[in-house]
């Protein structure tokens, strides 16, 4: 198996700001050349449709 790259922060930063604007997993992969699947699971692990990198690190500082 290999070793997968984990998503840097920045890219977790686009992804969030990208679903804000109602874009697709498909999309989002295009842009950043990573799989659709990569950003589905992305997703999946952080909450969703309402993943939202933005909102989690407000409510973590407060």
């Amino acid at each position: 198996m290999a070793l997968r790259e984990l998503l840097k922060i920045e890219e977790r930063e686009i992804i969030s700001r990208e679903l804000s604007r109602r874009k697709s997993a498909r999309y989002i992969g295009q842009m950043l050349g990573r799989h659709h699947l990569t950003i589905s699971r992305e997703i999946d692990r952080n909450g969703g449709a309402n993943f939202d990198l933005h909102r989690k690190r407000v409510l973590l500082t407060t």
